[in-house]
């Protein structure tokens, strides 16, 4: 049997496409090489001392220095020598109430000066 013969050859010489023929497109927008945030400023850490005081701004609330412990997952004393740098720099603010029995300290953000840090 015979198969039936078809007009188009086995292979197709290849032709440039845009040969002579010119079409009225618009022109194809080129993607800009704009580096975005990630390329040029990497997000920077905060450190310890800016997510305590992170955490006192946003509560706008007191603190002992066991709550505060608390709420930053960390040790005693690590916090309080941060509380101590904080008081030395005006950020926050510690008041002592003496009772009775117990002496109770309080340490809450100064939000007045860290807004002017944190802004600028």
């Amino acid at each position: 049997m015979e198969e039936p013969k078809t007009s188009e050859p086995a292979t197709k010489p290849t032709t440039p496409v845009s040969s002579s023929k010119s079409y009225n497109l618009p022109p194809i927008p080129q993607l800009r090489n704009t580096p975005t945030i990630t390329q040029t400023q990497k997000k920077k850490k905060k450190t310890f001392q800016d997510q305590i005081l992170h955490t006192m701004v946003l509560s706008c609330k007191p603190y002992t220095l066991k709550t505060l412990t608390a709420s930053a997952r960390s040790g005693e004393a690590a916090v309080n020598s941060v509380l101590l740098s904080l008081i030395d720099k005006q950020l926050v603010m510690k008041k002592e109430f003496i009772g009775k029995k117990t002496t109770k300290v309080l340490y809450w953000a100064n939000q007045q000066k860290s807004m002017e840090v944190e802004g600028g």
